[in-house]
């Protein structure tokens, strides 16, 4: 079995160094030798990368991850190792660490008892842009009549996905969908018990829940809920005064939280056809298929107890 890092979590440190180093040295009872100089980056490129390490002023943490001193994630890779059950971490052919199991720290801290949330597991976030294409330019809306609106025709897709009771409404999208046995089931009515969702929503500032949720179907929801949510929207024009236009492109930006089962590369394929089935297959869909693979481990994992016990 081998696995490529696509993706890796934030970790919620206030700075970051840049100093170069060769390996990973791995001290026993410490960790990695240096642990702050490594930094894993995304969608930067190797010349932005050294601009960044000459520039500090340029460093934005949106773009930064952690335990790396390189940009270039492709000449690392996990195997598991059957013999040991561990997984290995590789450069090119040499391997640097081995361990059997990964912590990521990149959670919130639970808002009414201000200890770190363990989420046992983690739902894939799918990213997909859809784009509507009209005339070759911006079109006087007198003319609305007789052109395409792209922006119209986003909104007539997005109606189509998802409805107003949340249910997504994608062919087999819920296919294989992880059920929940009775362990995350008492996990569930456990948090419910010792937390206040009260503070919660006044965090967010909202006075209620979507659907009324309360309690344990709230926490449920948040956790095993596959989700299409809209980062956002982009088209036309909205700045001061008027502009009597009829946009000339339409973009909107969307993530997909998955559960266990659900293959990021199907649900891709899903979308698509979802979109042609439904008259909207001259859309423009670009996945970003860097997404992981969810995953879930039992509370019962040696690993899961000493993460509990730390937090």
């Amino acid at each position: 079995m081998q696995c490529i890092i696509y993706k890796l979590y934030f970790s919620p440190v206030k700075s970051i160094s840049f100093n170069n180093s060769k390996n990973l040295i791995v001290q026993k009872n410490l960790g990695i030798k240096y642990d702050r100089i490594f930094s894993f980056t995304r969608n930067i490129d190797k010349k932005k990368s050294i601009d960044f390490e000459k520039n500090p002023k340029k460093r934005n943490l949106h773009f930064f991850l952690t335990l790396r001193n390189s940009p270039y994630l492709k000449k690392y890779n996990f195997i598991f190792n059957d013999k040991k059950s561990c997984i290995e971490l590789y450069l090119k052919n040499k391997k640097l660490i081995e361990a059997d199991g990964m912590h990521c720290l990149d959670g919130s801290v639970d808002s009414y008892a201000k200890v770190p949330e363990v989420e046992l597991g983690l739902k894939s976030v799918l990213f997909v842009e859809l784009i509507a294409k009209g005339g070759k330019k911006d079109i006087h809306s007198l003319n609305f009549p007789l052109v395409p609106s792209p922006p119209w025709d986003l909104i007539h897709a997005l109606g189509t996905i998802m409805d107003r009771n949340r249910k997504i409404l994608i062919k087999d999208w819920y296919e294989g969908l992880y059920v929940l046995g009775n362990e995350e089931i008492e996990l569930i009515n456990e948090k419910n018990s010792r937390i206040s969702l009260d503070v919660l929503k006044k965090e967010f500032g909202i006075n209620e829940f979507v659907l009324n949720r309360e309690g344990a179907e709230a926490i449920k929801a948040r956790t095993y809920e596959p989700t299409a949510n809209i980062q956002g929207m982009i088209s036309g024009y909205t700045g001061p005064g008027t502009k009597t236009i009829v946009p000339s492109e339409a973009k909107v930006r969307l993530d997909f939280r998955l559960l266990p089962h659900m293959n990021p590369q199907k649900c891709i394929t899903k979308i698509k056809k979802h979109l042609v089935d439904h008259g909207f297959g001259h859309l423009e869909v670009k996945a970003f298929d860097s997404a992981e693979p969810p995953y879930k481990i039992s509370i019962k994992e040696d690993i899961s107890q000493a993460i509990i016990k730390a937090a």
